[in-house]
C-alpha cells in the first residue's frame, strides 16, 4: 500500500510539472530508493535506510527517498528523526500533500497537537480531497478536547467528499 501511494504521488508532481524527469536523474537515485522501498516493505528498515541515504547523496531532494527514510525511522522508533526526515521531503517538495501529512503524523507522535494540526492543514491546503489529514485532525482536534474543532473538521471532509462523488 505505502509503494503504491508513493507512486501515485510522484506520479501526480510529474504531471504536474508537465512531464517525465530527466532519464538521468532517475537512474541511479531512482535505483537506489526503488530499492530501498523494497527492503523496506520487506521489513528491513537498516538496509532501507542505507539505501535512501545513498540516493540522497546523489540527489538530496529526492521526495521518495526522504518520505521513505522518514517511514522507516518512524518504524524503528526513531521519531525525531522521522520528523527531520518528513520536514526535509516537504521542504524539497512542498507540493507534495502526502509529505505535510507525513509531518503531522510525526508530530503527533510527538505529542506535538497543535504543530501537527497545522501540518495537517497544510496537508489539507495542498489537496483539499485528502481525506485522511481530514481524520487524522480531526481525531486529534477530539483527544485534545477541541470538540467543535474536530466536528467542524469532519463537516468540512463530509462536504468535499460530497463535491468529489457528484464531480466523479
Amino acid at each position: 500500500e505505502h509503494l503504491q501511494t508513493v507512486k501515485a504521488a510522484l506520479q501526480g508532481r510529474q504531471q504536474a510539472a508537465g512531464g517525465n524527469p530527466a532519464p538521468a536523474q532517475v537512474s541511479q537515485a531512482g535505483i537506489l530508493a526503488s530499492q530501498g522501498l523494497s527492503a523496506q516493505v520487506q521489513g528491513q528498515h537498516e538496509q532501507a535506510i542505507a539505501l535512501f541515504q545513498q540516493a540522497l547523496s546523489l540527489e538530496p531532494d529526492n521526495f521518495t527517498a526522504l518520505y521513505s527514510m522518514g517511514l522507516s525511522l518512524s518504524s524503528m522508533g526513531r521519531a525525531h528523526e522521522a520528523l527531520e526526515s518528513f520536514n526535509r521531503a516537504v521542504a524539497g517538495s512542498p507540493g507534495m500533500a502526502i509529505g505535510h501529512f507525513a509531518v503531522g503524523k510525526a508530530l503527533q507522535d510527538l505529542g506535538l497537537a497543535e504543530a501537527s494540526v497545522a501540518a495537517y492543514d497544510k496537508a489539507i491546503e495542498t489537496d483539499p480531497q485528502y481525506m485522511e489529514a481530514y481524520t487524522n485532525k480531526a481525531a486529534l482536534l477530539q483527544a485534545v478536547n477541541r470538540h467543535h474543532d474536530a466536528l467542524m473538521t469532519l463537516v468540512k471532509a463530509t462536504e468535499i467528499d460530497r463535491k468529489s462523488t457528484r464531480l466523479n
